[in-house]
């Protein structure tokens, strides 16, 4: 039995290779007593890892061994992606969800993605210098973070409509931070300092949406009318590819050809222009899908 959230917001990539991976690895470190947590913690070190072996150039540059160099960057990055879904299934297998492993969680794959493209402004910096490293921050502090969080939030008022799965507001998170103490729980309260400017930004880049759900918990509390869930659901169904798109198999394939044909411009350009375009017509798409719902049931013209 795969633990999974919703074949809805799952591609097949996932569903059919990475998940019944990962549920292997679940049942491995389930069997030595493992908490989520700590395999969260050994999928960032793998991650990590990765970044290193693509400071080699390819084949086309490097030879055999630069070839291999970069075959392993690729293994050890799957393999943390593995690793990180078998932390969650981990989880709902066996009921240890807490606050923090979710945060870590989230934060796995940037940590992953910090080291790597470090690794590739150095491999760039002999013909971009200075200019690698600007596109390095404009391709991941901008483009890569924005991406990832609007494909987060999708799919999770997705959840919510579908499933009613709870997700915590910039309110809601402020009030668990300011419970939190620096001197008794300082790694959940810096982390949660992460998770708030997360939401945070989240509920920035998305009024309409963020409009729809104050809306529709004023009037109708937790029980939403089924006629705006199912209007909601098909609506936003059609985004879930590209939701997808944005997570990490296509962003990790494009990495993967990138270093392999020694062609690192590819992968910061095609996530600058490609990725963006997908992220800016998915966030318009579904904002006025929200407009519109609530213009329908608050009379608004």
């Amino acid at each position: 039995m795969l633990y999974t959230k919703s074949k809805d917001t799952e591609e097949n990539i996932d569903i059919y290779f990475t998940r019944p991976i990962g549920l292997l690895w679940a049942r491995f470190f389930n069997r030595f007593g493992a908490s989520p947590n700590t395999v969260t913690t050994v999928s960032i070190f793998l991650g990590v890892a990765a970044g290193p072996c693509f400071l080699h150039p390819s084949w086309r540059l490097g030879g055999t061994e630069g070839l291999l160099w970069n075959l392993a960057g690729i293994l050890l990055l799957m393999w943390a992606n593995f690793l990180d879904s078998a932390d969650g299934q981990l989880a709902r297998m066996t009921g240890k969800t807490t606050r923090v492993g979710r945060i870590l969680d989230g934060a796995a794959e940037n940590i992953w993605f910090l080291s790597i493209y470090i690794c590739l402004v150095v491999r760039l910096w002999p013909s971009w210098g200075i200019w690698g490293f600007a596109a390095f921050c404009l391709c991941g502090f901008v483009c890569h973070a924005s991406q990832a969080r609007m494909a987060d939030c999708i799919r999770g008022s997705y959840l919510f409509f579908q499933k009613g799965q709870h997700q915590d507001s910039l309110d809601e998170q402020l009030a668990v931070w300011r419970t939190l103490s620096w001197r008794r729980q300082p790694v959940e309260k810096a982390l949660q300092i992460f998770y708030l400017n997360y939401t945070f930004q989240q509920e920035h880049e998305t009024p309409r949406l963020q409009a729809l759900r104050r809306h529709l918990k004023d009037t109708c509390g937790d029980d939403i009318p089924e006629d705006i869930r199912r209007r909601y659901l098909e609506g936003a169904f059609p985004l879930l590819k590209w939701t997808n798109f944005l997570t990490f198999n296509w962003r990790a394939f494009l990495l993967y050809t990138s270093v392999l044909t020694d062609c690192i411009p590819l992968f910061f350009w095609g996530q600058v222009i490609g990725f963006t375009a997908v992220q800016l017509y998915m966030n318009h798409k579904h904002e006025r899908l929200c407009h519109e719902l609530l213009s329908s049931i608050s009379g608004e013209r």
